[in-house]
């Protein structure tokens, strides 16, 4: 179960700070994550702008505190994205698990002038809907959707075994108390239609719509939880990886 909580790594308006246009610049984002209440790690994700026009959003998932001492697993993931006005293309994604009992690596590979998605995990080749996203890119995703103006965003999520139909729908805006101080937010979700699995996302305005909170319940009622704890852009883009 621990295992799977680090896989699914799956966004206001703060007046005392300025941040320049995420896409140009970039930003790293660090992530508390729980699972039904009991502190487990921290996820920390970073969006590395490159000369070339790619996007590369990669993310470290590692367990902290109490949990270290019986979680080892690092996992490390990166999407190598190209952004075409407000659609993102994810071009690479990739997937590396180690430190604990499991070693685990693989790739997808998007292949968008033949439609065709390459999976190595489980050595597969996939037709590629247009609206595809990898894991991390989706989240990329949202955020200019939402800055274009859209208040829901369908799409398709390419996963470690399948391509499976998302749809985020607008349920509300609110303030969310977070460790960066109070935000206001708007939330959206997704309800999976053959089981009781729920999807929500809390994204922040005057963050360019940056997850501050993501939810995922389960359909046994585990509830798995990321909060944004530290959020910076970074001083300048970064070469490529």
């Amino acid at each position: 179960m621990m295992l799977r909580f680090f896989y699914f790594i799956f966004f206001l308006y703060i007046p005392t700070l300025s941040f320049a246009a995420l896409f140009e610049q970039g930003f790293q984002a660090d992530y508390a994550l729980s699972k039904n209440d009991f502190d487990i790690g921290v996820a920390e994700y970073r969006l590395y702008p490159q000369p070339t026009g790619i996007l590369i959003y990669e993310s470290t998932a590692k367990p902290e505190g109490l949990a270290a001492m019986f979680i080892h697993d690092r996992i490390i993931e990166r999407s190598h994205i190209v952004l075409n006005d407000n659609t993102l293309q994810p071009q690479k994604y990739e997937y590396q698990q180690k430190g604990g009992k499991e070693t685990k690596n693989y790739q997808l590979n998007f292949n968008w002038t033949k439609k065709k998605l390459v999976n190595t995990n489980i050595n597969q080749t996939f037709d590629l809907p247009s609206n595809t996203q990898d894991m991390l890119s989706f989240q990329l995703q949202l955020m200019k959707t939402l800055q274009s103006g859209g208040k829901e965003l369908s799409f398709h999520l390419a996963d470690r075994n399948k391509i499976r139909a998302y749809h985020l729908k607008y349920t509300g805006e609110m303030e969310l108390e977070t460790p960066i101080g109070k935000l206001k937010v708007i939330k959206l979700e997704h309800r999976r239609t053959d089981r009781n699995d729920v999807f929500r996302f809390w994204c922040a305005p005057g963050l360019e719509y940056l997850p501050v909170k993501i939810e995922r319940v389960e359909d046994d009622g585990d509830r798995v939880l990321f909060e944004l704890r530290h959020f910076a852009s970074l001083p300048k883009a970064t070469t490529e990886k």
